[in-house]
């Protein structure tokens, strides 16, 4: 069985959880930071609700919202390897990034 493989069935047996623990979503950060695409979409269904919100409580359109939401997940993708636990729990730096995106397309829209 693949290592993200693996991850899915430790974290979220059955099916996708609505929330995960810090371990599983550390994990999955490891795998996302080689590339794993499963374990992203995985990271993805497990958070994406609470980072949509994070840019909901700051953008007040939807759809900016969800264009935010995409920005930030690419660039999860992209920094998944600079993630250190012993600075902040995992979807703790996965909302400061959701929320800098946020801010970041507020600014732009007020230039």
């Amino acid at each position: 069985m693949p290592e993200s493989a693996q991850v899915f069935e430790d974290a979220m047996p059955g099916a996708v959880a609505s929330a995960m623990d810090r371990r599983g979503l550390e994990r999955l950060l490891a795998q996302v930071a080689l590339g794993d695409a499963l374990a992203f979409e995985i990271l993805y269904h497990a958070t994406s609700a609470k980072l949509f919100g994070v840019c909901l409580r700051l953008l007040p359109e939807r759809s900016d919202a969800e264009d935010v939401l995409q920005d930030a997940y690419a660039a999860i993708w992209r920094k998944a390897a600079q993630y250190d636990a012993a600075i902040a729990s995992p979807i703790s730096w996965l909302a400061m990034i959701a929320h800098n995106k946020a801010i970041d397309r507020l600014r732009s829209e007020n230039v």
